[in-house]
């Protein structure tokens, strides 16, 4: 019989690639990192909420500066396109 990249696992029966079994590792490594960016994310998300509570006034002020920063340069933006439009 001639030789292939393909083996036949006596265990179960099924065709083991390399390729396939590559694949099979980069998606256990794809599932933990996903894991571990969603822990990371709760303890960010958790850590926001305390410092919210603890601080109130600092966090309102904080949200109202980055939203007339945002604003200021959406309006800067939109003046400039409707400016140079012809």
């Amino acid at each position: 019989m001639p030789a292939t990249a393909a083996t036949v696992s006596e265990a179960d029966g099924k065709c083991v690639h390399p390729a396939f079994e590559m694949l099979e590792e980069r998606g256990r490594e794809v599932r933990q990192v996903f894991a571990d960016g969603r822990h990371a994310a709760e303890q960010a998300t958790g850590k926001a909420v305390f410092e919210v509570r603890r601080h109130p006034l600092r966090a309102v002020a904080i949200a109202a500066g980055i939203g007339a920063l945002a604003g200021c340069m959406a309006g800067f933006a939109f003046g400039w396109w409707a400016g140079h439009r012809d």
